[in-house]
């Protein structure tokens, strides 16, 4: 794991003095070794240094006052190969390309040895190398076969072209702005092309309010910041050095599509505890120590379970887990059980309101956007935790509720889709089953199935009827409207499908992109490596072949296969329990923070012209108790003007 930048020149050479910039600001993501490589206008290269690059390495240091046609940069985590031969930018044999690579190649074993028999020779242990010679031998196709989780740049001197290539689900960030001079800037954070001087922090506005009133980014292209893409899942983007101008991403792979061939529930079972065991002993490739978050949810207690099989009884498998202050979300005798059940080396984490005081400003920050529940700091606590004992690499479960249908939304879209197809006994089948945990749950899911069926024109126009607006109250649609921002309600399955629409949403557009995003940032603030088993390609392929009837059952059973895959392996206790999702007693923190959110709000707020700040207060006032989901909305507004504040943005 490391992190990425570079410039490419435009009709003006680009400044190396940037390319430090963009380097020192991605130092958290790689602190163990640094490089710099540039490409001049007469096609030749240099290798330079850094101040942490291994002196042994003989580089001459970097001159920030060169201009050149192309600079990368990268900033290493060490995680295979440890030793300086894993140093980057790396080359391949013949000098043709030069990459960056954040992330890593799981499958780099087998296709070293596949490479190894059409003559390819290897120097080091590192995947970086193997990910050069296949694409020595096979050009663009060689990212299908990879599986793992990357972003990277090549620069391919004989084609004079550089390429960003992102992993299919886009686990590894990689973003891009243009800068002055007509060029280009990537890296692996948004706040380093911001660190940039041609780069505005100036907010893009239907991404602020697709976040404000849904709580949704990451979605596309488009970021928070109108200055700033990111390459999406699964894109490869080519960038000819004689016209970075007209430049677009192109999809290399997606989704597969649902060939529901698998007939029966055991079947449905066996495949995916196949694919999902196949997967984590990937996964497990390290020369560093590994452990596993640890929920006490079935995704990661599976993992668990499998991975922590794979580890010595010394120093053991390691696992941190967030419990909750508010004994009623707590997690802890969840995890009590997976402690007991496991040879693990379990750790703990619990955290108050003072404790986030003392750290949002910092969290948000490292999210580079608002966030959208303080969820997002226990996650981040549980990194810090498992960074100060030493596990640098760390598994988690997400994925699993996009590929398998594991939220409340899956269940909505399987009443409607039970309707559209005819099958009413099995909709008010599913309907009376269905029994979810928290205020409102059963009432708003049933809503959403019934919205399912409402036309998207006429959607807004219902919303208000159930005091559900599209614009709240509190928000100005004057000045969204003045941007060009189109409010309509999202997307979502319908008809005789819409499960499999649901899900393929939730993968690529809804959930999956902004939980990584979360992810990748808490992880790699305290240089650790964070990877996910359930978003692999093959896992994926196999989960196409169920039908989502198996998926989403009219018992009202939520990611049966998967229940049905670790039963005997992962206690029933476990795999029985109501889905509660990462809990965190918001409400309790709200009351405590209060006074500095008031505070914070009458600071920071006019920055940010679209917040009716007194409807705003008001709406707190009330207090986040009020209705479920308030302090979801609360908590976006909030995270908004911090995050306004962190990167000095005016809105006006």
């Amino acid at each position: 794991m490391c992190g990425i930048a570079g410039l490419i020149a435009g009709h003006d050479d680009v400044s190396c003095a940037d390319a430090q910039i963009l380097a020192d600001s991605l130092r958290h993501r790689g602190p163990d070794d640094e490089g710099y490589l540039t490409l001049h206008a007469d096609g030749s290269t240099q290798l330079w240094a850094g101040r942490d690059t291994d002196p042994t390495l003989g580089l001459p240091r970097l001159n920030p006052s060169m201009h050149v046609r192309v600079v990368l940069a990268h900033r290493r985590l060490s995680i295979l190969d440890l030793s300086t031969a894993g140093h980057q930018p790396m080359s391949d044999e013949s000098g043709r390309f030069w990459v960056v690579l954040n992330g890593e190649i799981y499958n780099y074993v087998e296709l070293k040895r596949e490479l190894g028999g059409l003559g390819h020779h290897f120097k080091t242990r590192s995947d970086t190398e193997v990910l050069l010679a296949a694409l020595h031998e096979w050009g663009d196709q060689a990212v299908r076969r990879f599986r793992g989780m990357f972003a990277f740049a090549v620069v391919d001197r004989l084609r004079r072209e550089v390429l960003l290539v992102r992993d299919p689900f886009g686990i590894k960030p990689l973003y891009y702005s243009r800068v002055a001079g007509g060029g280009l800037a990537f890296a692996s954070e948004m706040k380093a092309l911001v660190s940039l001087r041609s780069v505005s922090p100036e907010p893009q506005a239907d991404a602020l309010f697709q976040f404000i009133r849904f709580g949704l980014s990451d979605n596309g292209d488009r970021t928070m910041f109108s200055d700033i893409r990111q390459l999406p899942a699964g894109h490869i983007l080519r960038i000819p050095l004689n016209d970075t101008a007209s430049v677009a991403p192109v999809r290399y792979w997606s989704l597969p599509q649902r060939t529901n061939s698998v007939g029966n529930a055991t079947e449905a079972a066996r495949i995916v505890r196949d694919a999902l065991l196949k997967s984590i002993s990937l996964h497990m490739r390290s020369d560093v120590r590994v452990g596993s978050c640890l929920s006490g949810g079935l995704d990661s207690t599976a993992i668990v379970a499998v991975a922590s099989t794979m580890i010595p009884a010394s120093p053991g498998f390691g696992t941190v887990s967030f419990i909750s202050e508010d004994p009623s979300g707590s997690e802890a005798p969840y995890v009590a059980i997976a402690e007991r059940t496991y040879r693990i080396d379990s750790h703990r984490v619990e955290i108050s309101a003072a404790d986030i005081h003392k750290d949002l400003a910092t969290l948000v920050r490292t999210q580079d956007v608002p966030f959208g529940s303080l969820s997002i700091y226990a996650q981040f606590t549980v990194f810090r935790e498992a960074f100060a004992n030493g596990l640098t690499v760390m598994l988690d479960g997400q994925g699993s509720d996009e590929l398998l249908g594991g939220y409340n939304t899956a269940i909505s879209a399987a009443v409607a889709e039970r309707l559209a197809n005819g099958r009413l006994a099995a909709a008010v089948s599913l309907v009376r089953a269905f029994n979810p945990i928290g205020e409102g749950a059963y009432r708003r899911t049933m809503l959403a199935a019934l919205g399912r069926f409402v036309p998207p024109s006429i959607a807004p126009l219902l919303m208000r009827v159930v005091n559900e607006p599209l614009c709240p109250k509190w928000l100005d649609p004057d000045w969204f409207a003045d941007r060009g921002v189109r409010m309509a309600v999202r997307a979502q399955g319908r008809g005789r499908d819409a499960v499999d629409q649901e899900l393929r949403l939730f993968t690529e557009e809804l959930s999956l992109p902004q939980l990584l995003r979360y992810e990748d940032r808490n992880s790699m603030a305290f240089g650790i490596e964070s990877r996910v088993p359930f978003c692999d390609v093959d896992f994926a392929e196999a989960v196409a072949s169920i039908p989502t009837s198996l998926l989403v059952t009219s018992l009202g059973q939520t990611k049966a296969p998967l229940k049905g895959a670790f039963r005997g392996l992962v206690p029933d206790e476990i795999i029985d329990r109501t889905k509660v999702g990462f809990n965190t007693p918001d409400r309790v923190w709200f009351a405590a923070l209060k006074p500095w959110l008031l505070k914070k709000l009458h600071e920071e707020s006019p920055r940010l012209p679209f917040l009716r700040i007194d409807r705003f207060l008001n709406e707190l006032e009330r207090g986040p108790g009020n209705r479920a989901d308030i302090s979801h909305r609360l908590w976006r507004m909030i995270s908004t003007v911090l995050w306004a504040e962190a990167f000095e943005i005016n809105a006006v």
